[in-house]
This record gives C-alpha cells, structure tokens and sequence, in this order.
C-alpha cells in the first residue's frame, strides 16, 4: 500500500509539474506578445487578432471578417454582415382577445431593422478592436448583399465604411443609443436616407487611410481652429438668441488670432 502511495504521488507531482511547464510557456509567450505590442509591432497586432479571435461571435451570426494592420495606430478591417434571413420576416403581436397573431414585417420597419444590425456589427468589431490593440482608430467598411441595378443581380457591395477614433468611441453610452444614429457622429460612408426609400442599401467607394481625418488638438491646423472657433461663435449666438427672443443677441468677444 505504501509503494503504491508513493507511485500515485508520483504521478501527481509528474502532471503537475507538465501543467505548470505548459502554463509558464503560454505566459511567457503572452508577455513577449504584450511587450511586441506595446512597441508598436505590427506583426504582433496580427498575431494577437488571430490567438484571441475577438470576431468569434460575429461570426456565429454568419459574418466573416478581414483585418489589415496599416500602422501602429490604425487598424482596417472589412466586414461581410449576414443577409436579411438573419432578420424574421413576421411581426407577432397578441390581439385583444390574447390570441397571437402573425403579419408579414412591414419593408420600412424590416429594412430599419436590418440597417441598426448593420451598424450595430460595426460598432461591435471597433469596440472589440479598442478592448485587444493599443490603436487610436478603427476604419470598418461593412460589405452586404445589395441589388446590382446594371445587372439586376444581387451581388456582395461594400454599404457603410466608417472611420472610428477611440476618444469618440469611449463617449457613447451603447444601453441606450440607436446604432444608425450613432453613425452621424463618425467620419462616415453610407447613403442612409435613400436606402430607408429604396428599401435597398446604396454601394459607396469605402474609405481608406488617406481619407481618415486627423482632427487631435496637436493636428489641428490653424485654419481647421479658426473654422472651430467660428462655428462655436455662431452656435453661442444661436443659444443667446433662443434665450433671449426679443432682444438682439450680443456678439462675443472671441479673438481667432490668439
């Protein structure tokens, strides 16, 4: 009994040390991983997107996604949404006398439906991206099924490219605003309005690197903040007005040149 003891103990102590051989060389890896990052490695950026798969379920959804690293603040990645299947096509209420009834999902509520799934995926991959890389911007173009009307085929089209910064990104409040309306605070691609009357999603020419507009306070030139500095001097003299309807709105004393 007692040999045997010793054997069992043996071959506990045996697989405890092969577990924590095999834990030290993925913690080892992790912070040489870590450190690449924080230095700005591109290849690194890479290699943490594919260990950690951030996409994983967007991909359940029936989404799949490309990524390009441009540089050590600014990551690219392509989206392809699922089609509308993933959107019911029935609208099911209770009536009056508590029996349930089914209806065909009215277009215009179907397809604003659709469109907050589609940017809601954006959203998501940019806030995935923020939460794994030290990046300052994430350029997200969405690809969709969209009528080709030269062919009157449908095809995959690129639909709505949006150019994210981190400091816009970590204002929003995402329990309570609208994904669609939260587009109009980016540098954004996508022809909402007349897709809502088409019923259909307009391609456009996604954006690119070069696109991307640098407004950082150290990046401003000094005509971008006169052009600032103006349109808060109008804004103030709009909300003075409101305030003050029947007398004349004062002008203030703001000087561009300082």
């Amino acid at each position: 009994m007692l040999e045997q003891a010793r054997l069992q103990d043996e071959q506990d102590f045996q697989a405890a040390m092969q577990s924590y051989t095999e834990q030290m060389v993925e913690w080892e890896k992790l912070k040489s991983m870590a450190r690449r990052i924080l230095a700005g490695e591109h290849k690194a950026y890479t290699e943490a997107l594919v260990e950690f798969n951030p996409f994983v379920d967007i991909s359940d959804l029936g989404s799949s996604i490309n990524f390009t690293v441009h540089n050590a603040k600014l990551v690219e990645c392509v989206l392809k949404v699922s089609g509308k299947q993933i959107i019911p096509a029935e609208v099911k209420t209770l009536t009056a006398s508590e029996k349930v009834s089914v209806k065909p999902m009215p277009k215009g509520l179907f397809h604003g439906i659709y469109l907050d799934y589609l940017c809601g995926c954006v959203l998501r991959v940019a806030r995935e991206v923020f939460a794994l890389l030290p990046v300052d911007t994430v350029l997200v173009t969405a690809v969709a099924d969209s009528l080709d009307s030269r062919t009157g085929q449908t095809v995959e089209q690129p639909v709505l490219s949006v150019a994210m910064p981190r400091a816009d990104v970590a204002l929003l409040n995402f329990d309570r605003l609208d994904p669609s309306d939260a587009m109009d605070i980016f540098q954004c691609r996508g022809d909402f309005k007349a897709s809502r009357k088409s019923e259909a999603f307009q391609p456009i020419t996604p954006l690119t690197p070069a696109d991307i507009a640098h407004t950082s306070g150290q990046e401003l030139s000094f005509q971008n903040l006169l052009t600032s500095v103006q349109k808060m001097r109008e804004e103030l003299k709009s909300k003075i007005a409101e305030l003050n309807p029947s007398s004349p709105a004062p002008t203030p004393e703001i000087n561009p040149t300082l």
